[in-house]
């Protein structure tokens, strides 16, 4: 088999073989927060493991108590996350705060550019009706759904809004051919993952398999699910996973992609799997149901589908927690329904990482 990539980890900021203008793993690790629930009983270790892993300094950690649910209300959220969090980020010196013309808060520096939330943190916040800060931004926003995941609330909690609906803008994409370390993207932006699954055993199982990969490099087959679709709307979706193909196989990664409709059928030969990308099923289905199904360690493996991250704790529903368990090192997903325009472009995403870039980067990219 040729040889993939060295990779990482779900939350793994940290990479070898990288580019020589690319920040060293210490300036990565010093830049990174680990995030944890100190209501969950696991948590703490966790996080500690992971400083551990990746030289994080343990001064890093910052301790929330925040619900054990995956699901929060936005009061949840608002209390128990976003208002420590901000606090700790100004008292630790993080964040240089000042004040606009309105007496407003504004991050005017920072020392974090990454977050990495651990398993126990809530997943996800749920709409809320007549929030106040929504009622004071006139015209009303385009797009009234706020629900959201907390990765994403954390990530734009330095902007200080008190506007939860609508789109705000990512001001990373379309900015991603240089480190955020080393980049004019403005420092209220916080690039947020997580360390999470069904089992603290099974995040520990992925730490090391991250560690390992970029070791001894990551080796196998890159597999592409497409639909064959041509709809408006909807083939942009075939587009980015063509362009996932292309990236690897610019990159000499053998690349096996099945075109039909359906989705991988069970008892198709998937072997050897460094990297999967496809859609578009509610739940896992085909070879990946089979119990004796294994990633290589520390592999990439998405799959498009509006409900894909909704939970993070069984394995057998969408498709984040179940490639996870399988196995892969790193994946992505949508905890509410975002609408494909509103996903995660996979062809940026392997792209991205195919030139070195940590999973955090590539994501927002």
């Amino acid at each position: 088999m040729m040889r993939l990539l060295r990779v990482f980890g779900i939350a793994s900021l940290l990479l070898t073989g990288r580019l020589p203008a690319l920040p060293s793993p210490e300036e990565e690790a010093a830049a990174t927060v680990v995030i944890f629930n100190s209501a969950d009983p696991e948590a703490k270790a966790l996080a500690d493991f992971y400083c551990a892993a990746r030289n994080v300094p343990t001064g890093n950690q910052i301790a929330l108590v925040t619900p054990l649910a995956e699901e929060i209300s936005r009061i949840d959220y608002d209390v128990t996350i976003a208002k420590p969090l901000r606090r700790e980020f100004a008292q630790r010196g993080y964040w240089v705060v000042a004040r606009d013309i309105q007496n407003r808060p504004m991050v005017v520096g920072t020392r974090i550019r990454y977050a990495v939330l651990i398993r126990g943190m809530p997943l996800k916040i749920m709409e809320c009706a007549d929030y106040p800060g929504d009622a004071r931004v006139q015209p009303p926003p385009v797009g009234l759904s706020n629900a959201a995941s907390v990765d994403s609330e954390i990530c734009i909690m330095g902007l200080f809004t008190v506007q939860i609906s609508g789109v705000v803008n990512n001001p990373y994409c379309g900015n991603s051919f240089q480190s955020v370390l080393n980049s004019n993207v403005p420092p209220s932006l916080l690039l947020v993952s997580r360390l999470d699954g069904p089992t603290a055993a099974g995040v520990r199982t992925q730490v090391m398999n991250g560690l390992q990969a970029e070791r001894n490099g990551l080796w196998g087959w890159g597999y592409v699910d497409l639909r064959s679709i041509n709809s408006p709307g909807y083939e942009q979706g075939d587009q980015w996973i063509r362009e996932a193909c292309s990236a690897m196989r610019r990159q000499g990664i053998p690349v096996l992609s099945d075109d039909l409709p359906e989705t991988f059928q069970a008892g198709f030969p998937i072997t050897e799997a460094a990297a999967y990308y496809g859609w578009y099923g509610e739940n896992v289905d085909g070879p990946f149901t089979d119990p004796f199904f294994q990633f290589v360690p520390g592999a990439i493996a998405a799959h498009i589908h509006s409900f894909s991250a909704s939970t993070l704790r069984d394995p057998r529903k969408g498709w984040t927690t179940p490639l996870i368990s399988l196995g892969a090192g790193a994946s992505l997903g949508n905890v509410y329904e975002p609408y494909l325009s509103l996903t995660a472009n996979l062809g940026t995403f392997a792209t991205m990482l195919l030139s070195g870039r940590n999973l955090a980067e590539s994501y927002y990219a």
